[in-house]
């Protein structure tokens, strides 16, 4: 049990603790790569924005040396 602060008295009040909060389940989907994979944009932009980190390091890698 929390303790819960009254301003109007100063003191503690136990009887205002709120009541716990119910228990949540969440049933999640699998992950699945099927067909409909290559067909979502996001997909593409992830693997532009890899690709562009990619290029980027060996662009950076090879000027260093």
């Amino acid at each position: 049990m929390a303790q819960v602060f009254n301003a109007d008295t100063g003191t503690e009040d136990f009887s205002a603790d709120p009541a716990a909060a119910p228990k949540r389940d969440y049933d999640l989907a699998p992950c699945s790569f099927g067909g409909e994979t290559f067909r979502n944009p996001c997909f593409w932009i992830l693997v532009g924005v890899a690709g562009c980190l990619a290029v980027q390091y060996v662009f950076t890698k090879t000027k260093s040396q």
